[in-house]
């Protein structure tokens, strides 16, 4: 397999990953300045469903693209734990994915998603600047990134990222509309003077405490969604 294959493949399940890891609800929380939000209660359920568009939008059948996920869920297992550098942190898990997700709320309303690139490297946090200006372009400088460490070929990419809030959107889930801040993160690896380019976005409402919405999609004419469709809290 090709360099760029096997960078578009792993790019695609990297993508997948960390598009899963980030949904909940419930503690208000206030900060100072920035956004007012909600930190998840343990117990919170989120059903999630899949869809896949074009680059204008359009809702393409399974005749046309197939979305490789089905229907899940994640639960939020903890809230208010400290976990790899970072406090006010919550993990959730879902039987679709092995791992445990950690994302950790700053003070004043950022958000910071755990990620892991391989498995013989260790995890990093990943910034999402939600109380960035909204239209201001946000760039990143570049980072060294090496996959399979101990391998007898360690694969060396430059990672840099270009982020902007697009301003408010709105989700409706279960017939409720949610008010969201709407933010585009386009992660740009380097190889061999190539750039290959990967835009998500997220919807995350304050409201919920995390993402009601986050779609990706890699160089090509495709885009995948992810959409919560039930917010299920726990009895007390």
């Amino acid at each position: 397999m090709t360099n760029g294959k096997r960078l578009s493949r792993f790019i695609v399940l990297v993508t997948i990953v960390a598009a899963l890891a980030s949904l909940a609800h419930a503690q208000v929380r206030a900060t100072g300045s920035g956004i007012h939000f909600n930190i998840p209660a343990a117990g919170t359920k989120f059903l999630n469903n899949y869809y896949v568009t074009d680059s204008a939008g359009n809702l393409l059948a399974d005749s046309v693209v197939k979305s490789p996920m089905v229907p899940d869920g994640q639960i939020v297992l903890a809230t208010g734990v400290k976990a790899y550098g970072r406090s006010n942190c919550i993990s959730t898990f879902g039987p679709s994915h092995p791992d445990t997700t950690f994302i950790s709320f700053a003070k004043n309303g950022d958000l910071y998603v755990l990620h892991r690139i391989d498995a013989t490297s260790p995890p990093t946090w990943d910034w999402l600047p939600f109380t960035l200006q909204p239209g201001k372009l946000l760039k990143t400088k570049p980072t060294r990134e090496v996959y399979f460490k101990k391998s007898a070929e360690p694969w060396v990419l430059m990672h840099r990222r270009e982020i902007t809030v697009m301003g408010h959107d709105t989700v409706t889930v279960s017939g409720k509309v949610y008010d969201c801040v709407k933010l585009v993160s386009v992660e740009i690896r380097t190889e061999d003077g190539v750039d290959y380019k990967n835009a998500y976005t997220y919807w995350y409402s304050p409201e919920v405490g995390l993402f009601l919405r986050t779609s990706f999609g890699w160089n090509g004419p495709y885009f995948m969604y992810q959409q919560v469709t039930e917010i299920v809290t726990p009895r007390r």
